[in-house]
């Protein structure tokens, strides 16, 4: 009888939100940002693969717009590298406001992983302190049609989203609660398991509004 298990995916075979998380762990190439206190954030670049080459890219979210850097990086085979932040910024950020120097500068970093022709692997999104629910972080969807039975899915924020749930039936999206930067868009890939077209809505859990998606008329 269908009830409560402790697998990562439900009855159904639909995966819960821990099946996420350990598929981000779990890729081939991954990224692991990690919050070491007064040493900032630890950046993790670990590949599962052949040797390869390409650029780590931060950005730093402020409420007046975000601060990008990059660093060129070289992943041995079968192994991994290991940046902070602060490193690839090139100075003292205190991104994560560990050392409480007047109010939060930052609400949020990406982290992304590009490839030598520029072509985003992987990313990474860590929120900067507590996120208390409030009514609304200005969450906003728009789903398109790439292929028949296959749609892409743009996820947006105002303000940092906290464990983005998408939820629309009949269809498999490519990831899943996962933390949104402001004005950090995301695209995801929709594939649908019948004739439907995608209909449901995008949520945050420090957020009371959600939003729909629904294809364009």
């Amino acid at each position: 009888m269908p009830g409560a298990g402790w697998g990562i995916v439900d009855t159904a075979g639909v995966p819960k939100a821990p099946f996420y998380a350990l598929a981000r762990a779990s890729a081939p190439v991954a990224l692991l940002l990690s919050d070491k206190g007064l040493d900032g954030y630890s950046v993790e670049l670990v590949n599962d693969g052949p040797a390869r080459s390409g650029t780590i890219r931060v950005v730093l979210h402020a409420s007046r717009g975000s601060h990008e850097f990059e660093r060129t990086v070289n992943a041995p085979a079968n192994g991994s590298i290991a940046l902070t932040v602060d490193s690839i910024v090139g100075t003292f950020t205190d991104v994560n406001h560990a050392y409480r120097f007047g109010s939060r500068t930052y609400s949020a970093v990406t982290v992304a992983f590009l490839d030598d022709s520029g072509v985003e692997v992987t990313r990474t999104t860590a929120l900067v302190g507590a996120q208390s629910r409030q009514n609304t972080v200005g969450l906003n969807a728009e789903v398109i049609e790439t292929d028949s039975g296959t749609w892409e899915l743009t996820v947006r924020s105002e303000w940092p989203a906290q464990y983005v749930c998408v939820d629309i039936d009949g269809f498999e999206v490519s990831d899943s609660w996962f933390h949104l930067a402001p004005n950090g868009p995301r695209t995801l890939t929709l594939v649908s398991r019948g004739p439907a077209a995608p209909r449901g809505h995008v949520r945050a859990l420090n957020s009371v509004e959600r939003a729909s998606v629904a294809p364009r008329p």
